[in-house]
């Protein structure tokens, strides 16, 4: 008895300390802040059948490229004229996507640094 519980406590131990590494390390993808924002946002959107298109800006100093659209957090097709929008570029996105009208959907542009910049389309279609 006295084995299996000291068994079960090396094993926690060593568990509970990976975890405090992994989530620890300072590597794992963030949310863009205000500190690792990369300077691109969405001003806009518009709908039609089977499409959210998106009206993005870079108003930083850097050149940002588009590398995925998520929609409610599950990557989905798209396509841009321009993907890599330079400093005050702007592009469209067309999300492949068939929404709902009176739905909200929070869509996420992940950038090739790994910054997702959010964007929420609150009732779809109702205004």
């Amino acid at each position: 008895m006295r084995r299996v519980v000291l068994v079960a406590l090396v094993v926690g131990a060593v568990v509970g300390a990976a975890l405090v590494f992994e989530f620890g390390r300072g590597d794992t993808v963030r949310t863009a802040g205000p500190d690792t924002a990369p300077g691109l946002t969405v001003q806009r959107s518009t709908l039609q059948p089977g499409l959210i298109v998106l009206f993005a800006s870079n108003e930083g100093a850097d050149s940002v490229r588009v590398a995925q659209v998520m929609v409610n957090g599950a990557f989905v097709d798209f396509h841009a004229a321009l993907l890599t929008i330079p400093p005050g570029g702007r592009t469209q996105l067309a999300v492949h996507y068939a929404w709902v009208a009176g739905e909200s959907y929070e869509i996420g542009l992940l950038t090739a640094t790994g910054a997702i910049v959010a964007y929420e389309l609150e009732d779809a279609g109702t205004t």
